[in-house]
């Protein structure tokens, strides 16, 4: 499952296009935003202190057998 996350959008009077993502730990946020580079020129990439965290670990497991018998 997903984490959930915000993905801010400015834009500038003089046409800039300003995208905060938010909500996501780690590098995953640039998986995220990836779709915003096809928009124009970077002129500005910065991480944002979440990048530095590390995600929630999920784990999940499957018993297979081990009934009575």
């Amino acid at each position: 499952m997903s984490q959930p996350h915000t993905i801010e959008i400015e834009i500038t009077a003089q046409g800039e296009v300003k995208a905060t993502v938010q909500g996501v730990k780690g590098a995953a946020c640039a998986d995220i935003s990836r779709f915003l580079d096809e928009l124009g020129d970077v002129v500005e990439d910065r991480a944002t202190t979440e990048m530095y965290e590390q995600p929630a670990a999920t784990s999940s497991y499957t018993s297979v057998g081990g009934g009575q018998g």
